[in-house]
């Protein structure tokens, strides 16, 4: 064990870690987590999510392992409420991840919209064009289905930001227009 006084934290050797994981009630240390990550996580308010940032990026690798342990509910509240963060830092394959396990998991209508939107710009932030135009198909054809026509037209706009990015601007600019 070591403490890192420049990050101010402590530091445990991954055989140590393994070890005390073994002593540890999970399900507490998880809702622990949660929490933690949770309370940090959220855009708003201005002024402190700089602090609140800062101190995720500083835990950036632990972050990244609860990323990649989301599931179930877990997963639709994480990628639901980590969206500004994840596009910000990254890192894109963990959340891609859990907003996918998210999407499986959710039939709320408001939540699955949601997901399909990070889903496509987290893609599209990861370079991932294909899935950026599959979560921008998915999200239109849902929204539609639900009469949510600003949130549709959200969706042909990451379409035809795709197509931007393809250099496919005359297609780019009907799509803007006319859809």
């Amino acid at each position: 064990v070591q403490r890192d006084g420049a990050a101010e934290r402590w530091r445990v050797h991954k055989l140590l870690a393994e070890h005390l994981r073994g002593h540890t009630d999970v399900e507490a240390a998880t809702a622990r987590m949660d929490a933690w990550v949770l309370e940090r996580l959220p855009e708003a308010p201005d002024e402190t999510r700089g602090a609140r940032w800062g101190e995720l990026q500083v835990e950036h690798d632990a972050v990244a392992e609860w990323v990649a342990g989301l599931n179930g509910a877990r997963a639709v509240v994480g990628g639901r409420v980590g969206y500004d963060y994840a596009y910000a830092s990254g890192p894109y394959t963990a959340w891609l991840g859990a907003v996918a396990r998210g999407l499986t998991t959710t039939t709320d209508a408001r939540a699955r919209s949601d997901l399909l939107w990070h889903q496509g710009n987290l893609a599209r932030q990861a370079g991932d064009l294909e899935l950026t135009v599959q979560a921008a198909k998915l999200k239109g054809e849902h929204d539609d289905a639900q009469g949510w026509d600003r949130e549709v037209a959200f969706a042909v706009g990451l379409r035809a930001d795709v197509l931007q990015d393809r250099g496919q601007l005359d297609e780019a600019l009907r799509i803007r227009r006319e859809e």
